[in-house]
């Protein structure tokens, strides 16, 4: 009995009955399967000119099977591969051409080059020449500018060195004059000071003395009234002679040391008088020095302008003839750069030209090439070689048929090993394995034959505990057919079916 397809078992469960496992049931049933099969299409729409295998016919693997009328297909191709060699021709006479101009261009092109590098070497060489002139006068007037620079510089130190003697001895001087003055102030000051003192003591003196002698007068008339003693009147007279002789010593004393005070300030004058004259002499002698240092370098300057002038006159000569050089050269050095540039734009040009009339000539040839391409891919169809050893299962088109793309011609079957692909419960699982013995009995020869398992599925169906299982028929047997169907007889190692 055949196992349900996955179909029923919904059909079953809808019904209200559970399925019942595979391995309750009494046999396994299988049908014998080519090892390989397949539909040959033809794969150009074409006449068919042979099929030399009649249905169960066999055939090894690169034999043609089927073959197509292709004497259009090979004329088409011939047609292109003339239409192929007429283009390469062109393509390579049009390189050739295009090679041939490129190089007169190119020539022409070396030559201008030639004339601007050579016309450059001689304006080199000549600018050379007048550089070399002008770094010389350049030097010239350098080392002319150095010579009076340490000749100026010599001068000017030794003009630094008068005016700074000159600015030192008005220091000294101005220093000794600040001192003298200094002191001169001092003794001026020390006259005036001691003027006010002694003013002021006579002042006091002269002040007592008219008091005491105005006491005397007092007494003296109180004395004619003799209202007073001879006594006090004598005491009032030794105060007016005291009071006499501290006025007559403070006027001496005074006068002693006021000519001593202007005496200090004499010699104070003699002195600033005597500085003033002794920094004269010296100061006209450090201008004088001065005044000869600033001649010298006064001539310094004068002598070396003229000297200057002319390593500059040679300067700006040397400059002149470099300018001519390069204004002169400039119009030749343009001209032939002109003719480089022309030569330049006719390479340009041609390989512009040449480039597209190549790109044509190259597309007309790759054009050609597909055209081949595809004729001989059109040719290689023209026979269906057989793609593995096998026979003629069933003929679908004949002989002189008109086909088309894609119809099918033969079914062809590969029957060198017969395989078997069936469901066996999954509980075989925990026996089965890849290379296992197993039997079957055909219905149609009556027989039992041994076969092995090859293949074991990868999913167990939960609904049926059921999985797919391949066998292939051990050795070859003439008597069976692809398409035979037969029991299968399995059972763990150690165990009677």
């Amino acid at each position: 009995m055949p196992a349900p397809s996955p179909a029923a078992v919904p059909e079953a469960q809808a019904a209200g009955l559970a399925p019942r496992p595979l391995l309750d049931r009494n046999e396994i049933r299988a049908q014998l399967m080519p090892r390989r099969y397949t539909t040959v299409a033809a794969e150009i729409g074409a006449k068919i000119s042979s099929l030399p295998f009649v249905e169960g016919g066999s055939f090894k693997a690169g034999e043609a099977l089927v073959t197509f009328d292709c004497s259009l297909q090979k004329a088409q191709l011939d047609k292109s591969r003339a239409e192929l060699v007429s283009a390469e021709h062109t393509l390579n006479s049009n390189e050739r051409l295009t090679a041939l101009k490129l190089e007169k261009a190119r020539a022409e092109l070396d030559s201008a080059e030639h004339m601007v590098s050579s016309h450059e070497r001689r304006t080199a060489l000549k600018l050379d020449k007048a550089r070399a002139e002008l770094d010389s006068a350049e030097h010239t007037v350098r080392s002319h500018e150095r010579r009076t620079a340490l000749k100026l510089d010599k001068a000017r130190a030794e003009l630094d060195s008068a005016e700074h003697m000159v600015s030192s001895h008005e220091r000294r001087t101005a220093l000794k004059l600040d001192k003298a003055r200094a002191e001169l102030g001092a003794a001026e000051f020390t006259a005036n000071s001691h003027e006010s003192r002694t003013a002021l003591k006579l002042d006091k003196a002269r002040a007592e003395l008219q008091s005491v002698q105005h006491t005397l007068t007092s007494n003296q008339r109180l004395a004619a009234l003799n209202s007073v003693g001879q006594l006090e009147l004598d005491l009032s007279r030794a105060a007016v002679s005291r009071a006499k002789a501290e006025v007559d010593s403070l006027e001496a004393v005074g006068v002693l040391e006021l000519d001593l005070a202007r005496a200090a300030v004499s010699r104070a004058k003699a002195e600033v008088d005597s500085i003033v004259a002794n920094s004269v002499l010296e100061l006209d002698q450090a201008r004088a020095a001065v005044s000869r240092a600033k001649a010298e370098v006064d001539s310094i300057q004068a002598n070396s302008g003229l000297e200057l002038d002319q390593a500059r006159a040679a300067v700006s000569r040397a400059k002149a003839e470099v300018d001519s050089i390069q204004a002169n050269s400039g119009l030749e050095l343009d001209q032939a750069r002109s003719a480089v540039s022309r030569a330049k734009a006719e390479i340009d040009s041609l390989q512009a030209t040449g480039v597209l009339e190549l790109d044509l000539a190259s597309a007309v040839v790759s054009r050609a090439k597909a055209e081949v391409g595809a004729g001989q891919a059109i040719i290689s169809k023209c026979s269906v070689p057989a793609p593995f050893n096998g026979r003629v299962a069933e003929q679908k088109a004949r002989d002189q048929q008109f086909v088309q793309l894609g119809q099918p011609l033969l079914d062809i079957i590969d029957d060198s090993v017969l395989e078997l692909e069936f469901l066996v419960p999954s509980a075989w699982l925990r026996w089965m394995r890849v290379g296992g013995a197993l039997r079957v009995q055909i219905d149609e020869t009556r027989k039992t034959y041994p076969a092995r398992f090859i293949r074991v599925g990868a999913r167990v169906d939960p609904v049926s505990q059921s999985i797919k299982v391949v066998a292939a028929i051990d050795g070859q047997h003439a008597d069976l057919m692809a398409g035979m169907s037969g029991r299968v007889i399995a059972a763990p190692a150690g165990t009677r079916n």
